[in-house]
């Protein structure tokens, strides 16, 4: 018996290969369907006021959490445990009605990395989720049920993430275009972060689509990936962002990941001016400089793209500024921000021997868009930073 399953677990590898870096939490914002909300203290604190050059580290803002696990222990009593159990059982409920809602007593209490920080989670680990049912039983004949992993931030109330699976018993068909299937998973987003929010922050959000069927053309699902990335002042944070995994053979979410930070947060240590000062034909040419200065007696015959793996996404988000807001690439210490987040050119590139070797694409370098310094990059030895694999 041959059931040709393709889980979700295929394509969620490959975000990897575009993100590199990860993190994130959901922001705080208007939803419905909550009742006893805790309330939550900010945590931002500031000595001096930030210093925009983040030079003399008179910036000081408290990070939420641990940048490695285990997460701050749990400071609820019994009562507001209790509370917020109940409040995630709502909104998953009101963001996902087909969910079974004796499926959700099956729950614990976990931690999870919310872009860059550990802290509590509540995890609701063997949910069932009956929508499309009819959609599912007619493209696998191995279905039985849609069992579901959801994971609610305790403290803002939002869904973090949701983790099912899709695949099919032969060739999937697809029942919705891929516009549709955009809109569907836009729907789901502006569901989860709440209507009035949507509207008030839409002109932040980048949003990039990419077609997986054309990105992976060994793989035949029929499924988007959905990228909505936040931003200020114009430039995009690279890590704070919402990833919709859809599927349009079952017109069905398999996969929703949030590393949303709270705007506040973001707003304390986003403080250097948003226009670069080396241009990104400049943040070429120190990348050239420097692989000359450690291969001197070698061309290495250097190519930029624009894309990766045949232009799924627009050019302006592999070749682009972004916000370095992953822990590592930042300055804190004792628990508090002490230097703005980085501004960043980050784009692509390889050599003649990487073009030479069928294991080898193309390689990102990400270069300080205000000083010049080369943030990261990975090749033939050179390692910035050296403590970051």
């Amino acid at each position: 018996m041959n059931c040709n399953l393709k889980l979700s677990s295929l394509f969620l590898s490959a975000v990897i290969l575009i993100a590199i870096f990860s993190g994130g939490c959901i922001s705080s914002g208007d939803k419905s369907g909550l009742e006893d909300s805790a309330t939550i203290v900010p945590t931002t604190e500031h000595t001096n006021g930030p210093d925009n050059s983040g030079v003399d580290g008179t910036l000081k803002v408290k990070w939420p959490g641990p940048v490695k696990p285990p997460a701050d222990p749990l400071s609820y009593d019994e009562n507001t445990k209790q509370i917020l159990v109940d409040n995630a059982k709502k909104e998953i409920l009101r963001v996902f009605p087909d969910v079974i809602e004796s499926s959700l007593d099956n729950y614990k209490w976990s931690e999870e990395d919310y872009g860059g920080y550990f802290a509590p989670a509540i995890l609701f680990e063997n949910a069932i989720d009956e929508s499309k049912l009819k959609e599912r039983l007619e493209s696998n004949e191995w279905f039985t049920e849609n069992i579901v992993r959801i994971a609610v931030n305790p403290d803002t109330g939002y869904i973090k993430y949701y983790k099912g699976s899709s695949g099919s018993s032969g060739t999937p068909k697809e029942i919705i275009s891929y516009e549709e299937a955009k809109d569907h998973a836009m729907s789901i987003f502006t569901n989860v972060m709440g209507e009035e929010h949507y509207n008030e922050n839409k002109d932040k959000y980048f949003i990039y689509t990419m077609n997986n069927k054309i990105a992976y053309r060994n793989d035949a699902d029929l499924t988007i990936l959905l990228l909505i990335h936040n931003s200020h002042n114009g430039v995009k944070y690279l890590n704070d962002k919402v990833e919709i995994l859809y599927d349009l053979a079952n017109d069905a979410i398999i996969f929703y990941k949030s590393r949303i930070k709270d705007p506040v947060l973001l707003a304390e240590i986003t403080t250097l001016s948003p226009v670069p000062d080396v241009t990104l034909d400049e943040a070429k040419e120190i990348l050239k400089a420097k692989l000359n200065e450690n291969f001197p007696e070698k061309d290495l015959k250097v190519e930029f793209h624009e894309n990766y793996e045949g232009a799924v996404l627009p050019s302006d988000y592999y070749s682009s500024l972004y916000w370095m807001d992953s822990p590592g690439y930042m300055n804190i210490t004792d628990g508090y921000v002490r230097e703005p987040l980085k501004l960043v050119w980050r784009f692509y590139f390889n050599t003649e021997d990487m073009r030479n070797n069928p294991e080898e694409t193309v390689r990102p370098v990400y270069v300080d868009a205000h000083t010049g310094e080369i943030v990261y990059l990975r090749y033939a030895g050179i390692s910035i930073p050296a403590d970051i694999r």
